[in-house]
């Protein structure tokens, strides 16, 4: 699997998703998979004034500990807690049977979010034989309160931004 400290060009990873970060003045940032590297920390710490990351393994720039895969309220947040939740290219590492409770649980704890994805048309996803195809029903997640915007490419790469709808 290639790891994000081992793109040739990290820059323009983060050019092509530089539109997608979370607003400046947001108040806490939760990076999902945030990898050990952590490679969109600094972009995501100058927009917020709490960032938190997250993986399924420890290391040194890993604030929490925990897998979103495992379902409901596995995540040490209370509801909407998250002012903006960031989850690239992890979804598809995902196992399909466990890919919509991920995705229940960002959107249990994250009042907007971000999730980004090689499509299986993408080199990148065929690059990674562990990545799985994405099964998740996004017009479901959007019927959970969010308006869904997609930033998806023609290259392959799915780019998905649920935004809180506003209480009627």
């Amino acid at each position: 699997m290639l790891r994000p400290e081992e793109h040739t060009n990290m820059e323009a990873v983060v050019e092509a998703y530089r539109h997608l970060l979370p607003p400046p003045g947001t108040n806490v940032i939760l990076d999902i998979g945030a990898g050990l590297s952590t490679p969109w920390a600094e972009h995501l710490q100058r927009r917020c004034a709490h960032y938190i990351a997250l993986d399924v393994r420890g290391g040194v720039h890993i604030d929490i500990v925990a897998d979103a895969s495992l379902g409901h309220h596995c995540l040490p947040f209370t509801d909407k807690g998250v002012s903006w939740g960031w989850c690239t290219e992890v979804i598809e590492h995902i196992p399909p049977e466990r890919q919509m409770q991920t995705v229940m649980e960002i959107a249990r704890v994250c009042r907007n979010f971000v999730i980004t994805y090689p499509s299986t048309r993408s080199r990148h996803f065929r690059a990674d034989p562990g990545h799985n195809v994405v099964v998740v029903d996004w017009r479901e997640v959007e019927s959970w309160g969010f308006r869904m915007t997609d930033h998806s490419t023609p290259s392959g790469r799915v780019a998905l931004v649920f935004t809180e709808r506003e209480a009627a």
